[in-house]
């Protein structure tokens, strides 16, 4: 039992409610902005009924992560968000990095390893913009922290697994 290798901690990382909350708040102003544009004689009828859509719609979604924030579960095998049906592996990835597509809102994004996994269409489209795969945002800490956090992470379960196999006469 002395080869035995301590798995690394898992760890969940919770959704801001504040943040949340914020864009909750910021629905109606949207919603009466689209009303304003749909009334105005000066056209802008589409973009007007666009920004009401999507307003009204984006409601009911805020609600349900102010009560249940969303979240990401980190353990020494991968991440999942959300007990999702798909875990990551962190061997899968290259690491995390601040993708800010179209210099838009910061978002957390990865690049999967070369053979990782299938090589699909949206996949490359989502390539050439800087990021084949992205955490939703929103989280308790800013995306360049957030990155910080699972960088580390990533390379201390890698590490983990890599003793766990050198000491199991496996690598």
């Amino acid at each position: 039992m002395g080869n035995m290798v301590e798995p690394v901690k898992p760890r969940i990382i919770r959704g801001s409610r504040g943040k949340t909350f914020l864009l909750l708040l910021a629905c109606p102003l949207f919603f009466l902005a689209g009303i304003g544009t749909v009334r105005s004689p000066t056209g802008g009828h589409v973009v007007g009924w666009i920004g009401i859509f999507f307003s009204g719609l984006s409601v009911p979604f805020l609600i349900r992560s102010l009560i249940r924030p969303h979240t990401l579960t980190l353990d020494d095998s991968g991440f999942m968000i959300d007990a999702g049906p798909k875990k990551v592996a962190w061997q899968d990835i290259k690491g995390f990095h601040v993708w800010r597509p179209r210099n838009r809102s910061k978002l957390i994004g990865y690049n999967f390893e070369p053979g990782a996994r299938k090589d699909t269409s949206l996949m490359r489209i989502n390539r050439r913009l800087g990021a084949e795969g992205c955490l939703p945002g929103g989280w308790q800490f800013s995306p360049d922290k957030m990155v910080e956090i699972l960088n580390a992470y990533r390379v201390q379960a890698l590490a983990r697994q890599a003793e766990h196999a050198r000491l199991s006469g496996l690598g």
